[in-house]
């Protein structure tokens, strides 16, 4: 993906166009490592640091400051080594890639793959997502969809809660081969012919998208609550139950 540019006329670059860029200082051309990952301020949405290893797969962990950057091409430059954040806490920060983004009413629109952000300012702007959430997988090959951080109004571990409207300022970005042969559909819709197989509409805990969600019961009629839902018996129970009805039947039989 290349930069875009915003609706103020700003540059935007997506977030997986950093990963794997070389950072090294101006002063000296030294390497400092390879940018494996953004972390954003969900309070504020603003890209904050930037993840660095010798080499995209392993080595010892660092950190540079996005206000530390001086220069944004084929490599990243910084001032020189003092750069450097060791050890930096990203404590209350979020990687955002990996979430799932749930409506206000806890339906699936999508999981996030990448994000696009402003990299004088550090201000997110949209979210990117498709029914995986790996920015690994080509957007040739699945369908992805972007929609503003302005529709978030709830930031979990795991999840980010959006409008009950954001769907219809839902953007397609791209359009898979998948869906192209129609093996695949929107990730909403997906997940709105298969409600019961998704584990974030069970349980849940106050507060939570889909903690009050019921469950039918089967063989259809009234929706019962998923925590007034009957236990089921435990083998054992279910053992002497079969031997009790068994003794009975016995007991009733007409003699010979």
């Amino acid at each position: 993906r290349s930069p875009r540019v915003g609706a103020a006329g700003q540059v935007l670059l997506p977030r997986s166009l950093m990963v794997g860029k070389q950072v090294i200082t101006r002063a000296a051309g030294v390497r400092l490592g390879v940018v494996t990952e953004a972390w954003v301020d969900t309070s504020e949405w603003e890209v904050v640091a930037f993840d660095l290893r010798p080499n995209p797969l392993f080595g010892p962990l660092d950190q540079v400051l996005l206000k530390s950057l001086r220069q944004i091409g084929d490599v990243v430059l910084v001032g020189d080594e003092g750069a450097l954040e060791e050890n930096a806490s990203m404590y209350g920060l979020s990687q955002l890639v990996g979430s799932d983004i749930l409506t206000e009413a806890g339906n699936y629109l999508g999981t996030v793959r990448d994000f696009t952000f402003c990299p004088d300012s550090g201000a997110v702007e949209r979210l990117a997502f498709d029914s995986i959430g790996s920015p690994v997988v080509p957007e040739s090959v699945v369908s992805t969809y972007s929609l503003p951080v302005a529709d978030v109004v709830s930031v979990f571990p795991d999840n980010l809660v959006v409008r009950e409207d954001a769907q219809a300022r839902v953007q397609q970005m791209s359009t898979g081969f998948l869906d192209r042969l129609a093996l695949t559909e929107a990730p909403w819709q997906e997940a709105a012919r298969r409600p019961f197989d998704t584990d974030f509409f069970r349980g849940g805990a106050a507060g939570y998208p889909g903690g009050n969600y019921t469950l039918p019961p089967p063989g259809g009629g009234a929706a019962v609550p998923a925590a007034s839902a009957v236990p089921v018996p435990s083998p054992a129970v279910l053992r002497a139950a079969a031997a009790a009805a068994a003794g009975a039947a016995a007991g009733a039989a007409p003699a010979p």
